[in-house]
C-alpha cells in the first residue's frame, strides 16, 4: 500500500489523535491483580514477596458483604510424571477477602489503623498446608467499563492461623497490600470459599485431636 502524504497541518491533527488515543489507553487499563507480602519472619530482617495472580471473582454474601476470591491452580504438567510429583506442580494458592463495609471518598474519615476487611491468605502443596489470617484496609469501584470491580488492599496484618501436614512457614506474621480485579461469579467464588474451609476444618480438628 502506498505511503500517505502528510502534511503539516495533517502531523499536527494526527499528534493529537494519538495523544488522546494514550490518555485513553491509560485511562482504560485493567488493574493488576498482585499481592505483595512484607515478611517478619526473620528477627533479623524483613523478607518481601510478590505474586501475580489471574483476575479473580467476587459475589454478594448473605449478610450483604462482598467477597472476593483469587487463585494460583496447580500447574499442569504434561508428559512427565516426575514433574507432576515437584512440589512445584501441587503447589496452589488462594486469596479471600471480605469487604463488610466500603469506604466513601470525600465523606469517609480513613486511617491506616481502620479495618474493613477480612482477609485469608491460604498455600497449598499436596497434603500439606498454612492460612494466613487477618485484618485490613480496603476499597474497591466499578471498572470504566461496569463489567468489573477494581480494588486495593491499602494494608493488613496476617498471622500463621491453621496448619495442616508439614508445611513451610513461608510469611509468619506479615503485611499485605495489594490491587486487584474481580468479575462477579458466585460458583467461582463459593467454590474457593469451600477450599479454603476444608482447610480450616481440618487443621482445627488435627490440632485439637492430636
Amino acid at each position: 500500500m502506498p505511503k500517505p502524504r502528510v502534511t503539516a497541518n495533517t502531523t499536527s491533527t494526527r499528534r493529537g489523535i494519538s495523544i488522546a488515543i494514550v490518555t485513553v489507553l491509560a485511562g482504560c487499563a485493567p488493574t493488576p491483580t498482585r499481592f505483595d507480602v512484607l515478611s517478619f519472619k526473620n528477627p533479623t530482617g524483613q523478607e518481601r514477596y510478590s505474586e501475580s495472580f489471574p483476575d479473580g471473582h467476587y459475589a454478594i454474601a448473605a449478610n450483604r458483604n462482598l467477597v472476593f476470591t483469587f487463585q494460583i491452580a496447580p500447574r499442569e504438567v504434561l508428559g512427565s510424571s516426575e514433574l507432576s510429583k515437584s512440589a512445584d506442580a501441587r503447589f496452589c494458592q488462594y486469596v479471600r477477602v471480605e469487604i463488610f463495609w466500603k469506604p466513601r471518598p470525600g465523606t469517609t474519615y480513613a486511617d491506616s489503623s481502620q479495618t474493613n476487611a477480612n482477609i485469608t491468605y491460604c498455600l497449598i502443596s499436596g497434603k500439606d498446608s498454612i492460612t494466613y489470617e487477618g485484618a485490613g484496609f480496603a476499597y474497591m469501584s466499578k471498572s470504566w467499563d461496569g463489567k468489573a470491580v477494581t480494588g486495593q488492599i491499602e494494608s493488613s496484618t496476617l498471622v500463621p492461623a491453621h496448619v495442616i501436614g508439614d508445611p513451610t512457614d513461608l510469611f509468619g506474621p506479615c503485611h499485605l497490600k495489594g490491587s486487584f480485579t474481580a468479575r462477579e461469579n458466585k460458583l467461582a467464588v463459593t467454590t474457593i470459599e469451600q477450599k479454603i474451609s476444608r482447610c480450616r476444618t481440618t487443621a482445627a480438628a488435627r490440632l485439637t485431636n492430636p
